[in-house]
């Protein structure tokens, strides 16, 4: 029998759906973290004061939450219905280090 030990680290990830996305059931990885209390106050502090429309592409209007110039400006917020919510994964240090450095990490 051959056995090894594993090192990883678990994460978390925000996966949001892109607002100017036709397909609400895709989501995008908006952020991660390796604390799941940090990632959800660090989302939380990115809410604008309140709604706001703004015209995009081809004149369309969208109804923003997110503050403007945040991380997640064009995405929608969080909505269970369509699993964008935080998700956790365990993945391999190594492969947590190379990632840490590409994509949002809070």
């Amino acid at each position: 029998m051959e056995t090894r030990i594993v090192r990883q680290v678990k994460v978390y990830k925000l996966l949001l759906n892109d607002m100017t996305s036709a397909k609400i059931e895709y989501m995008d990885l908006a952020a991660f973290s390796d604390n799941k209390e940090r990632l959800l106050n660090w989302y939380q502090q990115q809410f604008a004061p309140e709604p706001y429309n703004e015209e995009g592409v081809n004149g369309w209007i969208f109804q923003k939450t997110f503050k403007k110039g945040s991380l997640l400006e064009w995405f929608n917020p969080m909505n269970e219905i369509y699993k964008q919510c935080i998700h956790e994964e365990w993945v391999d240090r190594k492969i947590f280090k190379e990632i840490k450095h590409r994509h949002n990490f809070i």
